[in-house]
C-alpha cells in the first residue's frame, strides 16, 4: 500500500546518527561549487555540510527545482535533488510512474537537468553512469548542442585497455570525460577532491 511504502521509504532513508559519515564526501564542502545536484533522496550531503559548518541557502526538490533559476547567484550554495526527497512524497523520482512523469517534456528533473548539462560544466561523483534515464537524457542533449558543456568523472580504470576505450567512448560521446584511477576507490576520490580544495582551506 502506498502508505506503507512512503513510510518505509522515509525510515530507511533517514540518517540517524550523522557522526557516523565519513570518507571523501566529508570533502565536497571545501571543493568551490555553487550547487550540488544529487538523484539520492536522502539527507547525508545536508547532514555533511552542516557538520562542515557551510549549510546550504536553498534546498530544491520535485517542482520547486524551476525556483533554481531566479535564486541562483554567486553567493548562494544549492542542493538540488533532482529525484526529490525522502520526506516529500509528492517530489519524489522513484518508481516507473514517477519516472516517466519526471522525464517527459516539462518535467521540472528534465528541465532543470538539461539546462545544467548545457551551460554548467558537472563533476560526476559516485554514479555509475550506465544507461539509466540521467544518462539517456544526458546523450539527448549532447546529440542535438554541439556546444554543449564538458562534464568529468573519477572512475575506477577498467581492467583491461579495450574495456577502458569502450568505456571512454561511451563517456564522451554524452560529453562526459573520465578521470580514471587505480587502488582503493576511497582513497583515491579522497586524493582527487583534496587536489581540487584551494590552498589552506583543506
Amino acid at each position: 500500500p502506498r502508505q506503507l511504502f512512503d513510510e518505509r521509504i522515509e525510515h530507511g532513508l533517514r540518517v540517524e546518527d550523522a557522526s557516523g559519515i565519513q570518507g571523501p564526501i566529508s570533502l565536497l564542502p571545501a571543493v568551490p561549487h555553487l550547487a550540488v545536484i544529487t538523484t539520492n533522496l536522502d539527507d547525508v550531503l545536508e547532514h555533511v555540510y552542516t557538520q562542515a559548518e557551510s549549510d546550504f541557502s536553498h534546498v530544491l526538490a520535485g517542482a520547486d527545482l524551476s525556483r533554481y533559476r531566479t535564486l541562483k547567484d554567486s553567493k548562494s550554495r544549492f542542493l538540488l535533488k533532482i529525484h526529490g526527497d525522502y520526506l516529500h512524497p509528492k517530489s519524489r523520482v522513484l518508481t516507473v510512474e514517477e519516472y516517466n512523469a519526471a522525464y517527459i517534456q516539462g518535467g521540472p528533473p528534465r528541465e532543470e537537468l538539461t539546462l545544467l548539462f548545457r551551460t554548467c560544466s558537472l563533476l560526476f561523483l559516485g554514479c555509475s553512469l550506465g544507461p539509466d534515464r540521467t544518462v539517456q537524457l544526458v546523450q539527448e542533449i549532447a546529440s542535438s548542442d554541439g556546444h554543449i558543456q564538458k562534464h568529468f568523472t573519477f572512475l575506477k580504470a577498467p581492467n583491461s585497455n579495450p574495456e577502458r576505450i569502450q568505456r571512454e567512448h561511451f563517456l564522451t560521446e554524452r560529453g562526459i570525460f573520465p578521470i580514471w584511477y587505480d587502488g582503493s576507490h576511497d582513497a583515491c576520490i579522497t586524493a582527487l577532491l583534496a587536489g581540487l580544495i584551494p590552498t589552506g582551506m583543506a
